[in-house]
């Protein structure tokens, strides 16, 4: 007579974010301020910097496809040279976003031939370094102006050797060393914050003597584990377990937990998913109702009750007489009903309305055997 009973849960939303490219023809030529598909950066200067904008060359940008007239460059003023350059560019609210790609043209300051460098670009999260992406071969020189009218490619997707597009900052600081102390940067391809977790879904079932908690996630971001908390009135949880997670990944992952012996009755179980940094998101509360084999009562629910109505789900294996004694702690006897069950499921509500506010003890019977539960109204 074991059923199994099935719960699902859309936990987040699909992975699929919007994306934007950020060509800067719109953008206002000095400027260190730019808005991109409602979002506001700020462009930074680093250190011994003091000349990062929006500039205007006919023709000297990359759009991604066919040279375009705006970007970001230091071209004005006159740093020192051979020493490297470096800036940064942020969301201004500290909004977090995800990076696609985007193209960069480092040369000498001279735009003459010969540029020697290693690109390094640092994603900051809160002030954190998410990822670090070093670039030493591979590098167009600027100053020969093809291919890409001389800009670099830099693809987040691969680029370090791991999937960083999927990952959330709020700043890109970009610095080359040797003498490549010019760059200009154009086509910001950026994305909204991708969600850490996504959880298709979240099932409960009772299998044999146990029950078994299964889900399932899309993809996952920075996720350490999960782990698993149960509760008998679905208020207060307790960690029963955790499972190790998959980190950062875009495949589905299967997951599974056994609750041994567990309580007779509905129980309600959640997800608690941490990520490496510690930061956490709850499930939503699935319950599951377990019986055994050869009839039993299950937990009074909602206990406490603050109505005085409480459920009852009893399995009986055939048709019988069943009859609910109600004690006070002292075994003094408050109220007795009785109600007629079915062989196999019976939910059974119970009036007990008149009880006084306290702790009571429950004997449930037929004529066979009896159990005991404890019950707490609450008015």
């Amino acid at each position: 007579m074991k059923k199994h009973y099935l719960f699902y849960l859309l936990f987040i939303s699909t992975i699929a974010y919007s994306q934007s490219t950020e060509d800067f023809e719109t953008e206002t030529t000095g400027a260190t301020t730019f808005t991109d598909n409602g979002q506001d950066f700020t462009i930074i200067n680093g250190s011994g910097e003091s000349t990062y904008d929006i500039e205007f060359f006919a023709s000297g940008g990359w759009n991604g496809s066919s040279p375009d007239d705006k970007f970001i460059d230091n071209s004005s003023g006159t740093p020192p040279t051979n020493d490297g350059s470096s800036f940064t560019i942020s969301t201004t609210d500290g909004t977090d976003i995800t990076i696609t790609n985007l193209y960069l043209f480092v040369s000498k300051r001279n735009l003459t031939t010969g540029v020697s460098t290693t690109i390094t670009i640092n994603g900051k999260k809160d002030g954190a370094t998410v990822y670090t992406i070093t670039k030493s071969a591979g590098i167009i020189d600027g100053a020969n102006f093809t291919p890409n009218n001389g800009f670099t490619f830099i693809d987040f997707t691969t680029e370090g050797g791991a999937n960083n597009s999927i990952l959330n900052v709020d700043e890109l600081i970009i610095s080359t060393t040797g003498n490549a102390d010019y760059i200009a940067l154009d086509a910001f391809q950026w994305g909204e914050a991708v969600i850490p977790i996504e959880l298709i879904t979240f099932n409960g079932r009772t299998e044999d003597t146990n029950v078994k908690l299964t889900w399932k996630s899309a993809s996952e971001l920075n996720n350490k584990k999960f782990e698993i908390e149960a509760s008998f009135d679905g208020i207060g949880f307790q960690k029963i377990g955790e499972i190790e997670g998959k980190g950062t990944t875009t495949e589905e992952q299967n997951y599974y937990f056994e609750v041994k012996d567990p309580r007779k009755g509905i129980s309600y179980f959640r997800l608690k998913q941490i990520d490496f940094d510690g930061q956490f998101e709850y499930s939503k509360v699935i319950s599951v109702n377990f019986k055994d084999e050869n009839g039993e009562a299950g937990e009074f629910y909602p206990n406490p009750s603050k109505s005085g109505f409480l459920n009852l789900d009893y399995s009986a294996e055939f048709g019988a007489e069943l009859t609910v004694s109600v004690f006070d702690l002292s075994g003094k006897y408050m109220v007795n009903q009785t109600k007629q069950v079915l062989s196999g499921e019976n939910n059974l509500i119970f009036d007990l309305s008149d009880l006084n506010t306290g702790m009571y003890i429950v004997k449930v019977g037929d004529k066979v055997k009896s159990t005991y539960r404890k019950i707490i109204i609450e008015k």
